[in-house]
């Protein structure tokens, strides 16, 4: 089945819709020095064909997948490993996500949290530290977030 699957996503990538404002903000903490990771629950094999074919595969630090550790999430492993590979600690870190497994798994990590709400909030339940409904809330956020954080 896994084969037949991987044709399939294969066959679609050109399918998915891709938030680039999004890609553009994942640049633009790059260029300010923030470190970056994908925590994802699809398997390395495919994450990494979709980030190669939309030209992302350079935006992240580190790429954490469903299949690279034997608790994805809502687990804090997946969280845990990334902060470990890019020597991250628990107050500098943040998960954003747009589903509620990203925030429980940021919240089983015990890292700050916030849920992106770009496609609607699909009944995802408030239980994140922020919201965001677009790309330049999501900055102002992260801004507002390493400015607490370098002043405490």
């Amino acid at each position: 089945m896994a084969a037949s699957f991987r044709r399939i996503s294969s066959e679609s990538v050109d399918k998915i819709l891709v938030n680039w404002e999004a890609m553009k903000l994942v640049r633009k903490l790059k260029k300010y020095g923030y470190k970056t990771a994908l925590c994802t629950g699809k398997d390395h094999y495919r994450t990494v064909e979709i980030l190669k074919y939309f030209q992302c595969d350079d935006l992240f630090d580190v790429l954490i997948c469903g299949d690279d550790v034997p608790e994805p999430k809502p687990s804090a492993m997946p969280i845990l490993k990334a902060m470990e590979a890019l020597g991250a600690d628990l107050e500098n870190t943040v998960m954003i996500g747009d589903g509620y497994n990203d925030i429980k798994s940021a919240k089983n990590a015990g890292v700050k949290s916030i849920l992106t709400l770009w496609y609607g909030d699909a009944g995802v339940p408030k239980v994140a530290d922020y919201y965001s409904e677009t790309v330049e809330e999501m900055w102002a956020t992260i801004d507002e977030i390493a400015s607490f954080t370098a002043n405490t």
